[in-house]
């Protein structure tokens, strides 16, 4: 079972049809005896060929599927459907030919590359465990107690050695990542609150310095949507050398942050868009809120201060 903690990885020699046996990890690959419906179970996709059936017994020729990467690590560019493989598996020899192509199975992480792997019929096998794969649907009442008393009105004596949802699993995998990208998030989100504050505030005291300039232009005939569009556009200029800076210095620092990703890249564009967003409305509400306390002036009192 991928990520499952009674899992039991077997990493076995492979020779392919008559070429001589290739040596050490590169000639290994992990070995699994499964039933046909688990790539169902298990939403692994057949990407050539048939996957394994209840045609495929003790008795019938032995067969086997593998997966993409195992597939382009021994064949390359040829099609590996037909060709016979020698291996041994659970102390038993096994000749058996290649009857189909599956998707890429996960075991360790999901950030890692998959390892190459072939399945064979667990007819075929005689291997000594077994882990059963339930997909229910969605809003299924079905849970791990149900399973396991399933399980028990078959066999009242047989063993579980352990239960648990895949999200579950998978999620173990993460817990880690998670934690060091929830406290790196923190950090994050506590910058960039004393970004906006520090833009507000180097925004606010520089319009705060002028309201009785912006005054004096009002009374001398200057339109106030000429007077907004003159202190939005300077600070707003202010606010782009900002944002430019800070973009290129993030360009090269969270180059960093790719160990901690997946699924996502470090210089993620909706991320940069929806920071430099912020940035932005913020300059634009830190000009425009003294900028409108300024134009409250009477211009009479403007010039007779002045």
């Amino acid at each position: 079972m991928p990520f499952g903690e009674a899992r039991v990885i077997v990493r076995v020699p492979l020779t392919i049809g008559g070429r001589p046996p290739m040596t050490g990890e590169r000639g290994q690959v992990i070995a699994s005896a499964v039933t046909g419906d688990y790539f169902k179970a298990m939403n692994v996709p057949l990407v050539q060929g048939r996957l394994l059936d209840g045609t495929d017994t003790a008795a019938s020729r032995q067969v086997a599927l593998v997966t993409q990467s195992a597939a382009r690590q021994f064949w390359a560019d040829a099609n590996p459907i037909g060709s016979k493989m020698k291996f041994k598996f659970a102390g038993m020899d096994y000749e058996a030919e290649v009857v189909g192509i599956v998707g890429d199975v996960q075991h360790e992480a999901l950030d890692r590359p998959a390892a190459s792997e072939i399945f064979l019929p667990y007819a075929q096998s005689g291997f000594y465990g077994l882990t059963l794969v339930v997909r229910s649907t969605p809003g299924s009442p079905a849970n791990l107690k149900t399973l396991k008393e399933q399980v028990w009105a078959g066999d009242p004596l047989q063993s579980i050695y352990n239960a648990s949802r895949l999200e579950g699993l998978i999620s173990k995998t993460l817990g880690s990542r998670r934690f060091n990208l929830f406290v790196l998030g923190g950090f994050a989100l506590a910058a960039l609150v004393l970004a906006w504050a520090g833009v507000y505030g180097v925004m606010s005291f520089s319009i705060g310095q002028r309201t009785r300039e912006l005054g004096v232009r009002v009374a001398l005939g200057a339109g106030r949507f000429d007077v907004m569009r003159l202190v939005l556009g300077e600070g707003l200029t202010m606010a782009g050398v900002g944002i430019a800076i800070g973009v290129l210095a993030a360009l090269v620092l969270t180059r960093g942050l790719r160990v901690f990703l997946f699924g996502v890249t470090a210089t993620d564009p909706m991320t940069f868009a929806a920071v430099i967003g912020s940035v932005v409305l913020i300059a634009v509400t830190a000009c425009y809120v003294p900028l409108r306390r300024a134009l409250r002036v009477h211009p009479a009192e403007a010039l007779r201060f002045d």
